[in-house]
Parts: C-alpha cells; structure tokens; sequence
C-alpha cells in the first residue's frame, strides 16, 4: 500500500477508433455454467474488429448458432458439467462437424478441456468430450496458477509467427499425455523466471490451449482472428501452412 501511494499516475493512451476491415462476421461464444470466463477487453478488441458475438450453451443447446465465421470456447468449470456436456452429444457432434468443415476455432483451459477426448473425474468415471484434441485431462491434477510470457511461434488462428502476448494459467486438472499434434503454436515462459516450454496445441482449425491470454497487450490478434474468421465466412477459408493440422 505504501509503494502504491508513492507511486505517480498512470499515463492514459487515447483511445483510437479504427473501423474494421471488412463487413460483420458472427463468432460464436460459449456462455453457461461450464464456461464463464472471458477477459472483456478481448470481446470488446473483437466487436471492435467487426465480430458480432452470439452466445450459445455446450450444456443446453442441441446445435450450434447459425451463420458462423468463427467458434469461442472460454475458460470455465467443464469438470463440475462433465456429466452434462457429455450427455450433449449433438452439441458435441457440431462442434467436431464444424472443425471438419474448418471453422476457426479458439479454446482456452475449460474450452480447451472440452475439445479434448474425454475428461476424467475425481471418481475415474471418464466422460466423453468432442475429441478434437486426442487427450484426456484429469480433475483433479497438479495444475498451475501463473502469469506467462508467450510468443506466436507458428501460424495460428491468432495470427504469424512473432507476436508477444501476456496472459495468466490457472488451472486444477492436467492433461494425461500431450496431444499428439504436429505443431504448436506457442512458447510460453511462466514469470517471473520460468524456462521456454511449447504449448498451444493445433489441431485442424482449432487452437486449444490452458493459457488465458490478454489481447491487449497484442491487439493486432483480435482483428487477424476476426479476419480469419471473415474469410471462412465469405468461403475463402484460411488454411493453415502445411505440418500444422490436427491428430494422426
């Protein structure tokens, strides 16, 4: 408290409007008991890119909202609904559907547990996820709770290689085994003094990842997925470069 009142103001960069770069894309956006979290200035840095942001519930909705660009899955309690997002299976069958058609997809921590084949609880019931990531993740497991340092180090729905972008981990389930992709879009450092590790996991046109990452310090990544999504939409899908696509 005492450093903090001896601390001078804060500068205010001025706020700058940039109109998007092309007509209103819809992207989806989970939004129910099993996810919740979303960082609002990433929803505001995509409405500002042109996303219109539909909700819909993994838990309760038979299919996925209509017109899409682009899927959001945000962190949340998917371990506490397991029983519930497994007995969606139609849900859970539009959403495999829509990652085979190549639907640009994020998925952080509880988003990222969904897509993965199944998850596992404190009893050992397992139960079935969509299984775009070929990987099971226990709840109960060793979890991590850290700020991270992470740079884009192969091409991903979020953009080139190269940009830097902090966000935080937390978490109390882990991941059996590593998904067996090809790529990974990410090189995170756990702060304040952890070693480079690889993460960000890329299946087809998904990216799945434990990571909640703040597009504010990188705002360039809302507007390169809302592009991305865009020219799914307009039926110019943007593929991703050879090596990146999904589990064998």
């Amino acid at each position: 408290m005492s450093i903090a009142a001896a601390a001078p103001p804060l500068p205010v960069p001025a706020e700058q409007e940039t109109p998007p770069a092309g007509p209103p894309v819809r992207i989806a956006l989970a939004r129910d008991a099993a996810f919740s979290f979303y960082y609002q200035d990433n929803l505001d840095l995509l409405e500002a890119a042109g996303a219109v942001l539909v909700a819909f519930s993994p838990l309760n909705d038979a299919r996925l909202p209509a017109h899409l660009g682009g899927l959001c899955f945000g962190g949340g309690y998917p371990e506490s609904e397991a029983a519930g997002l497994a007995g969606n299976a139609s849900m859970r069958e539009e959403v495999r559907r829509a990652v085979g058609a190549g639907l640009p997809v994020l998925a952080e921590c509880g988003g990222f547990m969904y897509l993965c084949r199944a998850i596992e609880d404190d009893a050992g019931r397992r139960h079935p996820m969509v299984g775009i990531f070929d990987a099971v993740v226990r709840f109960p497991g060793p979890g991590t709770l850290a700020y991270c340092s992470v740079d884009l180090v192969h091409p991903s729905p979020l953009g080139p290689t190269g940009a830097s972008l902090r966000g935080h981990e937390f978490h109390a389930s882990s991941v059996l085994a590593p998904p067996p992709v090809r790529a990974r879009a990410y090189r995170v450092r756990r702060l304040p003094a952890g070693g480079p590790e690889s993460e960000g996991y890329l299946a087809q046109s998904a990216l799945g990842s434990y990571l909640h990452l703040h597009w504010g310090s990188c705002p360039d990544v809302a507007g390169h997925f809302v592009a991305t999504c865009r020219a799914h939409a307009q039926g110019r899908g943007v593929a991703l470069p050879a090596g990146a696509g999904g589990s064998p």
